[in-house]
This record gives structure tokens, C-alpha cells and sequence, in this order.
């Protein structure tokens, strides 16, 4: 599947600076808006892009205020772990597993040599071995480009 950009175009995008929106950030802060003891970074959520390249949409909990940043370091894998998690999460006035059902799932979730994932249509998870997985992806990725 190619973008109507690709399509036109004939080049494929370089989508390599996506980041995964809300993901936690950190910044420098510059020593002119800064004390001396002060903290050299400040921590922030990632909210979107600019139109201005390398510069970031960022919400300060700190400042209570959203500011346009550059030089941002994100935390995309602890971003992905937390969306896992929110996944699997199920309050407890609407539970529906059995403790032991709920065991089962968690041991499924934490097994390094599976993919747990939702299916494009349809609303429903798929298990798949990792391997097997990583296999299609590269296939479908290396078919792609032809």
C-alpha cells in the first residue's frame, strides 16, 4: 500500500521523525532561562508537530502550558509499554475474568516469543509466534518498495 504523496510523487516518504503523540519528553533548559541551581531538564508530554521543522507542540505540567520546543528527547518505548498496558487493563468494577483467566492473559502478555495484536477489521485480538511475524513483516515490507 503506497500513499497518494508516493504515488505522485514516486518517492517513498521518510516517516523516520514520527512520534507516538502523548509520549513523555524531556528538553534542555538553556542557561539563560535557568538559575544555578536549577534542573537542566525539564519534562513535558509530546502533543504534535509544528509547521516549522524540528520544532515540537510540547504541554508542561510544570508551567500548566503548552510551548513549541526543539531539541526534544522522547520516551516512545515507555509509551508503547503504557499503551500495552492500558490494553490489558480492566477496571475492577467491570471485570469479567476469573483471577485465573486473568493469570492466563498476563502470562500470554509478558511471553517474549509472541505477538499480541488487534486485527485490522473486525475488533478482535491475534496471537502470533514472533518469529513468524517478523518474517511476514519483512516480506511485506521488502515487497512493498517493488
Amino acid at each position: 500500500m503506497i500513499t497518494l504523496e508516493e504515488d505522485f510523487s514516486g518517492r517513498n516518504m521518510d516517516v523516520s521523525h514520527f512520534s507516538i503523540f502523548r509520549t513523555s519528553i524531556h528538553y534542555h533548559v538553556s542557561k539563560e532561562l535557568r538559575k544555578k541551581l536549577e534542573l537542566t531538564i525539564e519534562l513535558g508530554v509530546f502533543l504534535g508537530y509544528t509547521e516549522t521543522p524540528h520544532n515540537y507542540y510540547v504541554y508542561l505540567s510544570s508551567l500548566r502550558m503548552k510551548v513549541v520546543q526543539t531539541d526534544v528527547n522522547f520516551y516512545e518505548e515507555k509509551a508503547m509499554w503504557f499503551s500495552l498496558e492500558r490494553e490489558l487493563q480492566i477496571p475492577p468494577e467491570e471485570e469479567i475474568l476469573a483471577p485465573k483467566e486473568f493469570l492466563s492473559l498476563k502470562s500470554l502478555r509478558d511471553n517474549p516469543d509472541i505477538v499480541i495484536l488487534r486485527a485490522d477489521k473486525g475488533g478482535i485480538v491475534v496471537i502470533l509466534d514472533k518469529s513468524d511475524y517478523v518474517h511476514k513483516m519483512v516480506d511485506h515490507l521488502s515487497n512493498s518498495g517493488s
